[in-house]
């Protein structure tokens, strides 16, 4: 079991990644004309595209519809 201090580090990780990914899925969605009922569909893009932890892909994440 990871000590506190690697919980937390992992927490902090995490936290940033979603900001990335959210950051990414809004710029799309502005790309492509603020399109409705496509937050998912963007949100996905902007996870294959910032990736997972260590590079590879991400998978996973909640789009706020």
């Amino acid at each position: 079991m990871p000590d506190r201090e690697e919980r937390i580090q992992k927490d902090r990780e995490e936290r940033i990644r979603e900001e990335r990914i959210r950051l990414r899925a809004l710029k799309i969605w502005r790309e492509q004309g603020c399109p409705d009922g496509r937050a998912r569909e963007h949100w996905k893009q902007a996870e294959r595209e910032v990736g997972g932890y260590d590079g590879r892909e991400a998978g996973g994440g909640n789009p706020t519809d």
